[in-house]
């Protein structure tokens, strides 16, 4: 393209320019070089009203253009990734509020637990203490009984006691009448002396002492016959064994004035101590017999192992 003229020192006659030139009524925007256009040239292309821009400065559009684009990529894929974040923010908070949901329901079954542990274990001190009560009123209920059956067991021992010691005591008193009786009887006795003679002179003095239940009846005139018939005739009982004991002796004077002796004369004083036939007392008799009359001959028999008297 061929320009005419020059516009501050730039030949107007370039195709540039020519071109230009040709189309009055055209509107031009010039992209120049920073760097290579002078202000000679600017001026020129303001002169003929020609819009301009640098070169360079559309580069570097370009590039703020691309750069720009870049970072709106960027952002976009930032948003995509923040929306992501934010969909998976809300699944975790949806998971969180799941998971709250199931540990506040965690944490309520465990207070309903421990709630219901505290009103068991509540429960179970009411019914331990109402139990304990119960065990303390049977304990002291029983420890009640016990004393009143005690009681009652050593009123009843007392009575029955009381009861034995007092039948105890008739029994006693009624035996003890009876052995006082017997015993009455026993040493109320008779006491009978008697001076055995032979042809007018006294040989034995005879003493004999008979319970008087044995002859109650019993008189002097009585004693002219056989002691022992008149005791067997009246009460049914005989002298079944006696002992009897020899014994020498100096006469007293008494025992000497009934035998016709004198006081110190040898005698032989027999005690004979005799039992009825069912072994009752039956006589206790001293024989005082004067030595000078009186001879006993004792005749012994062997029964294989000793001998045995025969009177």
């Amino acid at each position: 393209m061929q320009t005419t003229g020059t516009a501050g020192g730039y030949d107007l006659h370039s195709d540039y320019w020519g071109l230009i030139s040709s189309l009055p009524d055209a509107h031009f925007l010039v992209m120049i070089e920073r760097k290579k256009c002078g202000p000679d040239m600017k001026e020129a292309l303001a002169d003929a009203g020609i819009f301009y821009c640098y070169l360079n400065l559309l580069l570097e559009q370009s590039r703020e253009n691309q750069r720009l684009h870049e970072q709106l990529q960027a952002a976009q894929a930032a948003l995509a990734d923040k929306a992501i974040c934010i969909d998976q923010a809300g699944s975790i908070a949806e998971a969180s509020l799941q998971l709250n949901g199931i540990f506040q329901a965690a944490e309520r079954a465990c207070q309903q637990y421990t709630e219901n542990i505290v009103r068991l274990s509540q429960h179970q001190q009411v019914i331990c203490a109402q139990r304990e009560k119960e065990s303390q009123e049977k304990a002291l209920q029983i420890v009640a009984d016990a004393q009143k059956q005690a009681e009652d067991a050593t009123t009843a021992a007392q009575k029955q006691c009381d009861e034995m010691l007092k039948k105890a005591k008739a029994e006693s008193q009624a035996y003890w009448d009876a052995v006082s009786a017997k015993i009455t009887s026993i040493t109320n006795e008779h006491k009978i002396c008697r001076l055995r003679m032979a042809n007018e002179c006294p040989i034995l003095l005879e003493t004999a002492c008979i319970p008087t239940y044995l002859c109650p009846n019993l008189s002097k005139e009585t004693l002219n016959d056989s002691l022992y018939a008149l005791i067997g005739e009246h009460t049914g009982h005989m002298p079944g064994e006696a002992t009897e004991t020899y014994e020498a002796i100096n006469l007293s004077s008494y025992d000497a004035k009934l035998l016709s002796c004198n006081t110190g004369d040898a005698a032989l004083r027999i005690t004979r101590i005799s039992k009825n036939t069912v072994g009752q007392f039956f006589e206790y008799c001293t024989i005082i017999a004067r030595g000078d009359m009186n001879k006993y001959q004792i005749v012994l028999k062997n029964n294989g192992i000793q001998y045995t008297r025969v009177m």
